[in-house]
């Protein structure tokens, strides 16, 4: 994440006061790290590459305490720089969007959402792909209205 004092607007600029902060993160990584700090057991599915950005987002959960499901991708694992003002405006420009079609493990996945008492879907690809799998589920759902 790049911390500026205020985006700019509409045209070129060069912005000399900027600090720079590095971090694994995404919707579900950043709710998964909130939800274990209230002391919640988490397990966070996920697709990943076979890259650094995968490691980070790896080491970065069990830092926190949470479990991975993880689906390996042939394609880079989803990464993307903010550009954040003070007042809390941004600017996200992701550099890898990851599989447009992840692969999953539908069985191993049905598994644990089945056992799940609380999901929430991210606008991840795979989380449209897991859709299918919740039926039957007795969990609390939450998932962004774009799904």
């Amino acid at each position: 994440m790049v911390h500026v004092d205020a985006l700019p607007q509409g045209e070129s600029a060069t912005i000399f006061q900027a600090h720079e902060t590095e971090a694994a993160g995404s919707t579900g990584v950043g709710k998964s790290m909130a939800l274990a700090a209230l002391g919640y057991d988490v397990t966070l599915h996920c697709a990943l590459g076979a890259d650094d950005h995968a490691k980070q987002v790896e080491a970065a959960c069990w830092d926190h305490g949470i479990s991975l499901m993880v689906d390996r991708q042939d394609a880079p694992t989803p990464h993307h720089l903010n550009i954040m003002d003070n007042k809390g405006g941004r600017y996200s420009i992701f550099l890898s969007s990851g599989a447009e079609t992840p692969r999953l493990d539908d069985g191993r996945l049905g598994v644990a959402l089945t056992d799940a008492g609380t999901i929430f879907l991210s606008l991840a690809a795979s989380s449209k792909l897991a859709l299918p799998l919740l039926t039957g589920t007795k969990a609390d759902i939450a998932r962004p209205a774009r799904l």
